[in-house]
């Protein structure tokens, strides 16, 4: 019934899917009991008497009356749920963009700066969720995407303040590319030495080694 995209398939299930479904079923039903209505002069159920033309006509009314009436329900809901889409990725439309060129294999350190308080884990799964199937740093995370992930450099905690300058150059290291949320005078002034040059906000880079170990960030 449908066809998407390998990539596609890693990510998580759309609200619109599981609704398509439902709604494919139905029409069959429908579908059905409209066939037996007009092209059946005999009734499969197992009653004593077949159903009346009047009954079969009323039970098909009944029927498209519930599929004008789920039609018209998955227009209004679709719009709702399109404006709430909207506001959720307006925070990582950034981010979104970013990743959207960039291939399966590719790998983005993603460094959250920004203060999410108790929301800060499900902040990460978000990023995971709209860089899938390309690998991005943050919370350990089951089998779900082609190679796993169980001991190898894109499990493993998110990235936090109180790192060290030199795990943070060692984590980075292991990755393509570098992205920041937030670049704070925080951030720049404990982990500035890192970088050749310090990141921007917001922006993808290239990661690349120089020569005394540093690490360049390349646009």
């Amino acid at each position: 019934i449908f066809s998407f995209s390998y990539g596609e398939s890693l990510r998580l299930a759309s609200y619109e899917r599981y609704y398509s479904t439902l709604l494919i079923a139905l029409s069959l039903i429908w579908n059905a009991m409209l066939f037996d209505l007009f092209f059946r002069e005999k009734t499969l159920a197992r009653s004593e008497e077949p159903k009346t033309k009047k009954q079969k006509i009323a039970w098909s009314s009944v029927g498209i009356v519930l599929l004008v009436l789920a039609c018209a329900a998955t227009g209004v809901m679709k719009q709702k749920l399109g404006q709430q889409a909207e506001t959720f990725r307006a925070r990582y439309k950034e981010w979104i963009v970013a990743v959207s060129d960039l291939k399966d294999t590719d790998s983005v350190f993603y460094a959250m700066c920004e203060d999410y308080g108790i929301y800060r884990g499900l902040a990460y799964l978000h990023v995971r969720y709209f860089a899938t199937p390309t690998r991005c740093s943050g919370l350990t995370e089951g089998g779900s995407y082609p190679n796993g992930r169980d001991g190898d450099a894109f499990s493993g905690n998110p990235f936090d303040m109180s790192w060290s300058k030199e795990r943070l150059a060692e984590e980075v290291k292991n990755y393509d590319y570098f992205w920041i949320d937030d670049a704070t005078d925080a951030f720049t002034e404990k982990f500035g030495d890192v970088f050749v040059t310090p990141p921007e906000g917001k922006t993808l880079y290239a990661v690349r080694i120089a020569e005394d170990g540093k690490i360049i960030l390349a646009k």
